[in-house]
């Protein structure tokens, strides 16, 4: 059993003195010339101290330091056998310091304040928990929003590009699909590469400082003005792609995306050490798309696709981790502003991840027109 040593300070009308010993019931001291006795089995307990590593002169007030008895209360109570040390803890139930004239809290108050102060914790835990879902359900909402948006101008554009009326055919392509002469425009020339690069560009080139400088309101309009101009750029997929397997891979993708983000969420497991290597991930990918836009080469296609589905799929759970780990830390300063734009971006990012992860699985699923 740990004895635990305390320096008691005591200072007396004449003198003071400075003991250091160890608490045994039924021990004697000489406190301020006077002789005290450590009691055990409920006696004597009419003034009770305790300061664990501390000295008594630190806890008690200058008048009240003559005449103090160090016991064990409640402790004591329960019964020590005579000569057996008394363990020393923090908790005001089982030592407590006070002067002459105070007497011990009852262990039935201590609890009483525990209980309270438990009660207290579960209340902010529940509050704490609320607002995750919360916060977590705007992510998701505003992150199926940006979807919505990206399809819906995907599909339109793809729409006024295509037709089916041979006398209104601009262009036919080689797969059979006729172009109007807006689809010839953005498709067949120079503007095909600006709308393919332009969401790109606003990613990488202020995309993020814009939307920390907006309010919460012009955060979120950009986001949905940054969906709209992806779904310009991904409309070329409706010419390459049948309907159905976009339809299929879309599918795929939601079902992988849930399970993943609910891995991310619910997981015990510190995933934030991937952060490094998916990000080095996504920069090999990049580099290697460029290259293949000159090589060309179906192997390498399919080696980008294979391992951009893997880092995207593992980014997924990373960001969800990483948005609920944002939350939780910072939820208790009550910033709904910051609250609110942190719940954006971390839709941007959630909304990155599936559209990536789509695209790489289309490589594999779609089926060509």
């Amino acid at each position: 059993m740990r004895i635990e040593k305390v320096t008691r300070s005591i200072k007396s009308a004449d003198q003071e003195v400075a003991n250091e010993k160890e608490i045994i019931v039924g021990q004697a001291l000489t406190i301020g010339g006077v002789e005290k006795s450590i009691v055990g089995q409920g006696q004597g307990l009419d003034h009770v101290t305790a300061a664990p590593e501390k000295s008594i002169r630190d806890v008690i007030a200058p008048e009240n330091r003559t005449n103090l008895m160090r016991v064990a209360e409640p402790r004591s109570r329960r019964g020590f056998p005579h000569g057996e040390a008394v363990p020393l803890h923090t908790g005001a139930a089982d030592l407590c310091l006070f002067a002459k004239s105070v007497e011990c809290p009852s262990l039935e108050s201590n609890m009483a304040d525990f209980n309270t102060i438990s009660a207290n914790a579960g209340s902010r835990s529940a509050a704490i928990d609320a607002g995750l879902r919360a916060h977590m359900n705007k992510v998701y909402g505003t992150m199926s929003i940006g979807m919505v948006i990206t399809a819906v101008a995907a599909w339109a554009i793809a729409g006024l590009a295509t037709t089916t009326d041979a006398n209104m055919a601009a262009a036919q392509l080689p797969n059979g699909k006729l172009l109007t002469s807006f689809g010839l425009v953005i498709y067949t020339t120079w503007l095909k590469y600006v709308i393919m690069l332009a969401p790109l560009a606003v990613l990488f080139l202020g995309m993020g400082t814009v939307m920390r400088r907006a309010s919460a309101a012009g955060a979120q309009l950009f986001f949905f003005i940054f969906a709209t101009l992806i779904g310009l750029s991904l409309s070329s997929i409706f010419i390459r792609y049948t309907g159905h397997s976009i339809t299929q891979t879309f599918l795929v993708t939601a079902i992988a995306f849930a399970g993943l983000s609910l891995y991310g969420y619910t997981t015990k497991k510190d995933i934030s050490g991937w952060g490094s290597f998916l990000i080095m991930g996504v920069i090999g990918l990049v580099v290697a798309m460029i290259v293949n836009i000159f090589l060309q080469s179906p192997a390498l296609l399919f080696a980008i696709s294979a391992i951009g589905v893997l880092v995207f799929a593992g980014l997924t759970a990373y960001d969800t981790q990483n948005i609920k780990n944002e939350y939780l830390a910072h939820a208790h300063h009550g910033d709904q502003e910051w609250l609110a734009k942190s719940a954006i971006f971390g839709a941007l990012n959630l909304y990155l991840d599936f559209l990536n992860m789509f695209q790489f699985l289309l490589m594999f699923m779609g089926n060509n027109e």
